[in-house]
């Protein structure tokens, strides 16, 4: 399934590379992954079988962002 998701807090390239780390210690293939440094917000497109809700959930709590599906 691909999906694109919102991550708001999200404002340099290191918020960027830690996104990146924990989508790839859970098996998650990015598609695209891009940081509005002025927004302070990411937008995310992934292709993965974890549902919207398990992923939103991992990354707000491994990273503290809010996540949401778009």
């Amino acid at each position: 399934m691909e999906a694109t998701f919102k991550i708001k807090g999200m404002h340099c390239k290191s918020c960027k590379a830690l996104v990146e780390d924990v989508l790839l210690d859970i098996g998650v293939k990015i598609v695209s992954l891009t940081v509005d440094e002025t927004k302070k917000e990411g937008t995310l497109k992934v292709n993965t079988i974890l549902k919207p809700e398990e992923l939103t959930k991992t990354l707000k709590e491994e990273t503290g962002y809010v996540v949401t599906k778009i």
